[in-house]
């Protein structure tokens, strides 16, 4: 054999023997590959399509989680149709009753709106019924799969409490909260039978818990909350909690004017809040009184705000408050209230020939949106006198005005000439006006533009505004 042959035999590739080993591991692999999309698979379908993901997996924890839940909410959905109709057939049969009561002026008060007590699922399953031992028999296979998941106790709960098992019911909800405290079902239940046994310590945690986690669930708590503080069993407890300054307190105050039954209750709280270390916010007053201005209280509105006053600024007051602008305002309806108006730019500035502060109005070139500046103010029935100090150069059509009107039905009482034209000097305007006797229990004074048609609201120009008073005339 030549030597090229002998370097072409050597040249030739191996055959590779397969040995059983690598057979094994391929197969390993492809088995472990195999799972692993099984089980991703069957975890990833498991709340869009439960059902697939239990052909994949028959014991995928959350698909199982998933399909009892929405079979129990299709049965309790059911359910509330049937007792709704046989609710309607009632009133029907009843003779229409309730339309009778609303005639007499019947209404249902605020906190009854508000009804502390979850949806109910009683007589909705029989205890040893088909659904009610699939739903018991799927939460139970999701536990063993997921034992630190608690919704799998939370339905089991709900069973327990549609079969009237109370004792199985709260010793399921108790393991439920020592396991974890992101199930607000299971420890709303306990505040609510904390409740009913008047525990009122152990309500106020649980709430506590609850709204920690779930701030948005407050307008299902507060009824319970507000119930203590109104019925004065348990109210010192929410008063301390709340005194701590909780991160869900300005949710509780948002859900809090829903929640009530008399609308003094805010007050009180506020009240003892008031010498607190964490007092009142502003959002926390504001919302209370916007919740009185449109019930039309306006005297508790006024006497509310006067109460949160620090004990300087309350012997200050005056008919109008923070007339002369020299304080920042706050957002409270008994201040001035200055929102922004496209084409113009309006806010607190210090005078140019004084070290005093006004309100300065600037417009610029164009169409004007004036937004009125207003306050809102309580005046007893008698005479008045309404004084401003103003100075600018406004021109066009129609210029700036104080008016007062009357709140509950803006009748105008009172109206100040107009600012039109160059007052280079502070000039001093004035009107009298009368509140009558009724229909006029609080009232609101407002700078406008006086513009009538589309063509009045081109204005140019600036003004100035200052010791905007009110003067109750004597002798009356």
């Amino acid at each position: 054999m030549s030597i090229e042959g002998c370097k072409h035999m050597k040249q030739r590739p191996r055959r590779r023997r397969v040995r059983p080993r690598h057979v094994l591991l391929g197969l390993a692999m492809l088995s472990l590959a195999a799972l692993t999309i099984y089980r991703t698979g069957a975890a990833a379908l498991a709340e869009g399509n439960p059902r697939l993901a239990l052909l994949l997996q028959s014991g995928e924890p959350r698909a199982l989680i998933e399909t009892a839940q929405r079979r129990l909410e299709a049965v309790l959905t059911e359910q509330r149709s049937a007792q709704e109709r046989a609710a309607r057939e009632a009133s029907a049969a009843g003779g229409g009753g309730k339309a009778k009561a609303e005639a007499k002026g019947a209404a249902t008060p605020p906190a009854a709106a508000a009804d502390p007590e979850p949806p109910r699922t009683d007589q909705t399953l029989l205890p040893g019924a088909p659904v009610a031992e699939d739903i018991s028999s799927a939460a139970r296979r999701a536990l063993l799969g997921a034992p630190v998941d608690a919704r799998p106790l939370r339905l089991l709960a709900q069973l327990a409490d549609a079969a009237g098992d109370k004792e199985h019911k709260q010793h399921l909800l108790q393991v439920i909260v020592q396991r974890t405290k992101h199930e607000p079902l299971a420890t709303y239940w306990l505040m609510l039978d904390a409740f009913e046994h008047k525990d009122h310590a152990e309500v106020v945690r649980l709430a506590d818990i609850v709204l920690s986690k779930h701030p948005d669930l407050a307008p299902h708590v507060a009824p319970v909350l507000v119930n203590m503080l109104e019925q004065r069993s348990g109210d010192q407890e929410v008063k301390e909690r709340l005194r701590a300054n909780p991160a869900w307190r300005r949710y509780f105050f948002a859900a809090l004017p829903a929640a009530i039954s008399d609308a003094r209750t805010p007050l009180d709280l506020l009240l003892a809040l008031k010498g607190s270390t964490a007092p009142p916010a502003e959002a926390e007053i504001r919302i209370y009184l916007d919740f009185l201005f449109s019930r039309k209280l306006y005297e508790i509105a006024y006497y509310t705000w006067l109460q949160m006053l620090e004990p300087a600024a309350l012997k200050a007051v005056l008919p109008v408050n923070n007339g002369s602008f020299e304080t920042a305002p706050t957002t409270l309806p008994f201040d001035w209230t200055i929102p922004p108006s496209p084409g113009a730019t309006v806010r607190i500035r210090q005078a140019a020939d004084s070290m005093q502060k006004a309100l300065f109005i600037e417009f610029g070139h164009g169409r004007v949106e004036f937004l009125p500046v207003r306050q809102q103010i309580v005046l007893a029935p008698g005479r008045y006198e309404l004084k401003v100090r103003q100075r600018g150069d406004v021109s066009g059509r129609r210029g700036l005005q104080w008016l007062v009107l009357c709140a509950e039905n803006s009748k105008r009482l009172a109206e100040t000439p107009m600012l039109l034209g160059k007052f280079a000097d502070w000039t001093s305007v004035t009107a009298e006006f009368s509140i009558p006797e009724e229909n006029c229990r609080a009232q609101q004074i407002s700078l406008h533009l006086a513009a009538r048609t589309a063509s009045e609201q081109l204005v140019k120009g600036v003004a100035w505004f200052d010791d905007v008073q009110i003067v109750r005339q004597t002798g009356n």
